[in-house]
């Protein structure tokens, strides 16, 4: 049985900007079946858990300040169960990227939501105007259990690369179409498996896997890139796979910046 006067206590005591910009969404879900099958609600009854919780409290801080209609990140459009669970994984990577592009000297970062068909933030880096998008994709957990089950063969890399040339189907014209109206502007296609500071399943890829999905977006880049004038917009693919720093792959690295997650 979940304590409601707990959950509260600690958001108002410990994490007052998940409170505000979280609080009315996390009493929704309290409020309907299985609530601790949500993430959030999980961790903030699992003591041990707390720094990701206060990684995402800075982060809310911070977005409050330096991030152009942040408040409407959150801005969901179901408070059914189903619907509202998948709604905090979505809101969860928005703040990573805005993450990413915060701790990677972009500035004058702005969510774009509706704002531009296809992008989710715009900023400006090293005086160059950046657009990025971003898809949630799914099944990583079974990707991950391939691995572990996988006694005489290689796993398939084909779940990797198909999630990425998803994402490129999806969102890459839109992201063409926005940066070739712009005066010097760039793109980066951002991909979230669904593990942004909070995770009730596995939390990543063994550490291993790394250098070898690191290798196939090393070919899939040359291979995009061989096409300069369809991806000629295209300047960083990031895939976040797990809900550890390491577990971040940036290609090709950002230039006259060390990655910082």
């Amino acid at each position: 049985m979940i304590d409601k006067d707990s959950i509260d206590f600690l958001l108002e005591d410990e994490y007052p900007f998940i409170q505000d910009y979280l609080g009315y969404l996390i009493e929704k879900r309290l409020a309907l079946p299985e609530p601790e099958k949500c993430k959030i609600i999980y961790y903030l009854t699992q003591k041990e858990e707390s720094f990701n919780l206060y990684e995402l409290e800075e982060t809310i801080r911070y977005g409050e300040e330096y991030c152009e209609r942040f408040k409407e990140i959150f801005n969901v459009i179901s408070i059914k169960k189903q619907d509202l669970d998948w709604e905090f994984i979505n809101i969860f990577a928005r703040l990573r990227a805005f993450e990413f592009l915060s701790k990677n000297q972009f500035r004058y970062i702005k969510w774009m939501g509706d704002q531009q068909k296809g992008i989710s933030f715009i900023s400006n880096r090293n005086n160059i105007h950046v657009a990025l998008s971003l898809q949630l994709s799914s099944g990583i957990d079974e990707f991950i259990s391939s691995f572990d089950n996988s006694t005489t063969k290689e796993p398939s890399f084909e779940y990797i690369k198909g999630e990425l040339y998803s994402a490129l189907s999806n969102l890459y014209k839109d992201l063409n179409a926005y940066c070739s109206s712009q005066i010097s502007c760039q793109g980066i296609l951002f991909i979230s498996f669904g593990k942004d500071y909070l995770t009730t399943k596995s939390h990543g890829l063994p550490k291993y896997l790394l250098p070898k999905i690191s290798a196939v977006l090393n070919t899939e880049w040359f291979a995009l890139k061989d096409q300069s004038e369809k991806y000629k917009c295209l300047a960083n693919i990031v895939m976040l796979l797990g809900i550890k720093g390491r577990d971040i792959m940036v290609y090709p690295k950002l230039r006259s910046s060390n990655i910082v997650y």
